[in-house]
């Protein structure tokens, strides 16, 4: 998610009307399905957390490296 939108930062701006109206009209889908996918990201990141502290009540402390 944060590459698309990074991207579409970098992007030039478009100089035509048409590809600005474009852009407009694309803009508010775009906004409904990074709510979307920050609510199902929030969803994850919790599940992970919970799990992360189930690993270390059992004692199985684990390292990741990424």
């Amino acid at each position: 998610m944060g590459q698309v939108l990074s991207i579409k930062l970098l992007s030039p701006l478009p100089q035509k009307k048409s590809e600005i109206k474009i852009t407009k009209r694309n803009q508010r889908k775009d906004q409904n399905q990074t709510k979307k996918e920050y609510f199902f990201f929030r969803k994850g990141f919790l599940f992970f957390v919970v799990g992360m502290s189930i690993f270390e009540t059992n004692n199985c402390r684990m390292e990741f490296r990424l």
